[in-house]
């Protein structure tokens, strides 16, 4: 056997154990990681992560706990405590930058990492811009702090890391306008090009809004909008997120819980537009929002421009307005010639809105000749309701009534009557008629188109009558028929 030396190899024992006792050891034992590490935002809570672990899971040794923690956050922000699983963090003291917390498992093959821990930190409005270093530490009694710490960026095997990060500024800002059209204005302060808004109607506004920064902490968020003159508040429409707004004479106010970094929303309201309102405008709706720590502008009206203000310039329209009138020619017959006593028609009056409205209602009105009886409606466009009323001697009056006949189109109504024996023959004998939008039915058109039929609603109409030999002598119209040979007189 040969012979071994054993002095060198305690020699060289002993300084293995010297460099592992030392800062060679820290340096293989734990790693640790800062992630995630967001950009700091101003005025709003600040979150960011940590996490340590055996640097090599395989190297036989049981890291035991417990390990200590320590945190910096640069000056000006503020720590509010640190959450995870088996961690244990003592709330750290009003205006605190830094904090330690313990983590007191054990790090072994088979659970080689510590949970996650999340430190929350407040942010002032106010903070200056640019980057920022956060700053964190892992030791134990079995693996300290060398004497010469040196922190490098995450992971860090040197027991301490630090990450750089931006500081940003947060807003809030009105972005854009929308309106019922669904056009859109992509400017906080803008000019309306689509379709004006109409006197007398509903219409409704929409206020574009984008969040960058702030957080859940930052309740409520609250949009301020006024009103132009001649515009009232109607109802809330839909929202993102969901907006809850109420009304106090031409100031509207809604409100939100919050928004989330880097949300679009917007909030629809609705409005009723008076029959006075100012044409053609322009009307100004002003908007203010903020939350808990950037306030409502309180003169977006005198500087629009300013952060979290909008204004928008609506131009008006006087009221859309049908006008039903009839077609050329308004009315026509068949046969040509009524013969009284017999069923006759169809007659057939054709009508158009040339307004450029929608009708809320088609109504056309007949005074039949004395002696016409209306027996039945053929056909109409749109769909009527046709009614007889009166005196047949003195002439009946027929309504048609139907849905409202859009901007543009053309409409008629056909129908059947029967002369009898007490009407005008040869005639011709007139029929009046007369459209308009009244719901219900009205028969002042009908009356004014009496006075004056040469107006373009009304139709003077006349249609030529035959009265038949035997309905002419009664009962002696026999002779008229052919029946019997009449003989002269001797």
């Amino acid at each position: 056997m040969p012979h071994v030396h054993v002095a060198p190899l305690l020699r060289a024992f002993a300084l293995l154990s010297c460099l592992v006792a030392g800062g060679v050891a820290h340096a293989a034992g734990l790693t640790l990681t800062m992630s995630p590490v967001p950009p700091v935002y101003t005025g709003t809570q600040y979150t960011f992560g940590l996490g340590f672990e055996k640097t090599d899971r395989n190297d036989g040794i049981v890291h035991d706990g417990p390990f200590t923690l320590r945190i910096r956050i640069p000056a000006g922000m503020t720590l509010r405590g640190a959450t995870g699983g088996n961690w244990t963090c003592p709330p750290p003291p009003a205006g605190a930058i830094t904090m330690s917390c313990t983590y007191p498992t054990a790090l072994t093959f088979w659970n080689p990492a510590s949970s996650f821990l999340s430190v929350h930190a407040d942010t002032p409005i106010d903070m200056p811009l640019g980057p920022v270093d956060l700053e964190a530490t892992i030791e134990s009694a079995q693996v300290p702090l060398p004497g010469n710490v040196i922190c490098t960026g995450s992971p860090s095997t040197t027991g301490c890391t630090t990450v750089a990060t931006p500081v940003t500024a947060s807003s809030l800002r009105i972005t854009d306008w929308g309106a019922s059209s669904g056009w859109v204005a992509n400017a906080p302060v803008a000019v309306w090009n689509g379709p004006p808004y109409e006197a007398g109607t509903d219409e409704t506004i929409v206020i574009g809004l984008r969040n960058i920064g702030f957080s859940s902490s930052n309740t409520p968020i609250t949009l301020r909008v006024t009103l132009p003159d001649g515009v009232s508040f109607r109802s809330t429409g839909s929202s993102i997120p969901t907006f809850t707004c109420s009304a106090a004479g031409q100031l509207v106010t809604c409100t939100t819980p919050y928004m989330y970094d880097t949300q679009n929303g917007y909030v629809v309201i609705g409005t009723r537009v008076s029959h006075g309102v100012a044409v053609p405008g322009p009307l100004f709706f002003h908007a203010a929002v903020g939350n808990n720590v950037v306030a409502l502008p309180s003169d977006c009206v005198a500087n629009p421009h300013q952060d979290r203000c909008g204004r928008l310039q609506m131009p008006t329209r006087a009221p859309r307005t049908p006008f039903l009138r009839f077609e050329t020619p308004a009315v026509t017959h068949s046969p040509a010639i009524f013969t009284l006593g017999q069923d006759q028609g169809p007659i057939v009056a054709s009508f158009r809105n040339v307004g450029d409205g929608l009708a809320g209602a088609t109504s056309v009105l007949f005074k039949l000749p004395p002696g016409f009886i209306y027996t039945h409606t053929f056909s109409a466009i749109p769909s009527m309701a046709c009614s007889a009323s009166g005196s047949i001697a003195n002439g009946q009056v027929l309504t048609c009534t139907g849905p409202g006949l859009p901007s543009g189109t053309s409409g008629y109504v056909s129908f059947g009557v029967h002369p009898d024996a007490g009407t005008e023959f040869p005639g011709p004998v007139v029929l009046l008629g007369a459209v308009d939008t009244s719901s219900p039915a009205s028969t002042q058109t009908l009356a004014s188109c009496a006075n004056d039929p040469t107006q373009v609603q009304c139709a003077w109409y006349e249609i030529p009558t035959f009265r038949p030999c035997a309905m002419q002598y009664g009962t002696d119209g026999i002779y008229c028929d052919a029946f019997e040979i009449l003989m002269p007189p001797p």
